[in-house]
């Protein structure tokens, strides 16, 4: 986790550092160069790097960058949908509409369903937003969004004996709802003049995940589950042995068609010396 969390900040700290460099080799018409959103700062750059454009090197870099940055592009979209659309089937569809009655022929279907849908929602937002946005500023709102909404819920869950499931859906209510509230008020969104803006952060995550937490620990408060610290035992084993986890899918007690499945009863061992009937 840690080696993660290092390789991640080191990224971002390239990212700066490519902005910052493409600044200095395009010169002064870089920021008309990159684009309203500075988005094509590192294709650009890496032409410049080899040689400018119309020279053979400028255009072999820039046609590699270009190429990197589209396949990386289509492979966290594809992966994203599928995570999206995998907790829909799974999650909210089998554990929490119809726990134990759905079978795998539907959640395929409603996995197929989510993601049809997720995707033309990521579009129409990306419509809505323009071109004029950067990238790296979107994905950091939604960093906030998801921080916010889960950060605080995995946490507790994993910390704190006395967290309930009440605490938990409290929680990610308010981190997702007050983020996404937030981000639409602040001036980066905001249709009017930046300083009209109701809300003067650009980034919410510095307010909703505090306050989530205290959502979090209030609901868990006011609320009275006396299962949760069996549970959070039973978790932290789950989670650091593996023991038990096939228990928690609840079609394990069920057949692929949400019919109970019944065991035929065994016929008693014969005794020694006779034979079974």
């Amino acid at each position: 986790m840690g080696w993660a969390v290092t390789f991640i900040g080191i990224f971002y700290v390239f990212v700066s550092l490519v902005g910052f460099g493409a600044l200095a080799i395009l010169g002064g018409g870089a920021k008309k160069a990159i684009g309203e959103g500075g988005n094509l700062a590192a294709p650009l750059l890496a032409q410049g790097l080899g040689g400018g454009q119309g020279t053979t090197g400028g255009d072999v870099f820039f046609a590699v960058i270009s190429g990197v940055a589209f396949a990386t592009i289509l492979a966290v979209v594809s992966g994203l949908v599928i995570s999206a659309s995998g907790a829909v089937a799974h999650d909210l569809w089998t554990n929490v509409i119809r726990p134990g009655r759905s079978s795998e022929r539907e959640e395929v279907r409603v996995g197929r369903i989510a993601a049809a849908s997720i995707g033309a929602i990521a579009m129409l937002m990306a419509i809505l937003a323009g071109k004029g946005f950067n990238i790296q500023f979107l994905v950091s709102l939604a960093f906030a969004v998801a921080a916010s909404a889960n950060f605080p819920a995995l946490l507790l869950a994993v910390v704190w004996r006395r967290f309930t499931t009440a605490g938990a859906l409290t929680g990610v209510t308010v981190g997702l709802v007050s983020s996404i509230t937030l981000i639409v008020l602040s001036p980066a969104v905001w249709p009017g003049a930046a300083k009209d803006a109701p809300v003067s952060l650009t980034n919410p995550a510095v307010i909703t995940i505090p306050l989530a937490f205290l959502a979090c620990i209030v609901g868990s408060l006011l609320s009275h589950e006396p299962s949760s610290e069996d549970a959070h035992a039973q978790l932290r084993v789950r989670a650091e042995s593996g023991v038990d986890a096939e228990l928690a899918d609840p079609r394990r007690e069920s057949g692929s068609t949400g019919r109970s499945r019944r065991r035929r009863p065994r016929s008693p061992a014969a005794a020694p010396g006779t034979t079974a009937g």
